[in-house]
């Protein structure tokens, strides 16, 4: 089993901080679709929809999860 070297396990740890920050703009689109929701405003809720923005989270979500998939496998291969 080869060991990753500093400088590798930093460059993971970067990737992994890329994947936080896209959590994090998806959570805030999240709140905003249910504070929308909440607050009874359908126009909104149903532009949000409309405009793919499900969709959108849902793509971003996959590619989060391949990238820590990613990660995961250069850091601890199978």
């Amino acid at each position: 089993m080869k060991h990753l070297t500093n400088d590798e396990l930093l460059k993971q740890a970067e990737k992994l901080t890329e994947c936080v920050q896209q959590i994090k703009v998806l959570h805030r689109l999240a709140e905003n679709l249910e504070y929308s929701r909440v607050s009874e405003d359908q126009f909104a809720v149903n532009h949000q929809i409309q405009s793919g923005l499900l969709g959108d989270m849902g793509d971003n979500l996959q590619i989060i999860g391949e990238a820590i998939q990613e990660i995961s496998n250069a850091i601890c291969p199978d």
